[in-house]
């Protein structure tokens, strides 16, 4: 919903799936042979739900606002998996809790804008039969932004957010990153025609990290990517529908 008096807007989401007759593969050892036999068997249990709430408003000075997201999610994997030697696959269960919370707010005039903001995300992983596995990992960030207008068409953009990891058993992802990033931009033929540069990650800081939790195990991971260029833009903008 929406409304246009006060500036104010809400949304929110719930969706979730569950899979039936999934396919894991078993592993059975044969003590007469000392050979193993592995096949796929269907199993049950793999489910998730999501559900989020958002509000974005303006005060009473209309110039400020404010922003609000929440989000958590619930994931249930099951699989076989060997445990041990000579010992035939079990049904494991692993779990993530995942809870967010993201709050922001701005000022704004005809030639200003300024912005803060702040990011919570906490994570509860559980592994049934490997509770070596078990972690709480959650991130934490808090930056602002600052765009300033000029009358003859220059814009002038910065951003910085201090990134932070927690929770990781390695310690070498508990680590804190200072994203910086700007951006100016001159406009020209009545705005149609805007020319801009931008570099990203001016203090080369951002790491890329990916991470899943299934029945057979968590894993982590860390990766190269470019994260620190400046790139050049020009844009026109076509009126095709005349006014």
């Amino acid at each position: 919903t929406f409304n246009m008096d006060k500036q104010r807007g809400i949304f929110s989401a719930l969706n979730g799936s569950f899979t039936q007759n999934a396919i894991s593969n078993i592993r059975k050892y044969n003590e007469a042979t000392g050979g193993w036999t592995t096949m796929p068997e269907n199993i049950n249990g793999n489910w998730n739900v999501f559900g989020m709430f958002g509000m974005n408003t303006a005060l009473k000075n209309k110039k400020f606002t404010i922003d609000t997201f929440t989000n958590a999610s619930y994931n249930n994997n099951v699989g076989y998996v060997t445990t041990g030697e000579m010992k035939d696959a079990q049904k494991n269960t692993t779990t993530n809790l995942s809870l967010g919370e993201r709050v922001g707010g701005r000022y704004r005039n005809d030639w200003l804008e300024i912005g803060l903001n702040g990011s919570l995300n906490y994570t509860f992983e559980k592994d049934k039969l490997n509770p070596e596995n078990n972690q709480e990992p959650y991130t934490f960030s808090y930056g602002g932004n600052v765009q300033i207008y000029a009358p003859w068409g220059t814009t002038i953009s910065t951003n910085m957010t201090n990134q932070a990891r927690r929770g990781y058993s390695d310690t070498s992802m508990n680590r804190n990153e200072l994203i910086w990033n700007a951006q100016i931009a001159q406009s020209f033929l009545k705005g149609a025609l805007t020319l801009s540069f931008e570099w990203n990650d001016i203090l080369k800081e951002q790491s890329n990290i990916t991470r899943s939790l299934t029945s057979s195990g968590r894993s982590v991971y860390t990766y190269n990517g470019v994260n620190s260029y400046g790139m050049v833009r020009l844009i026109y903008r076509l009126n095709i529908f005349g006014s």
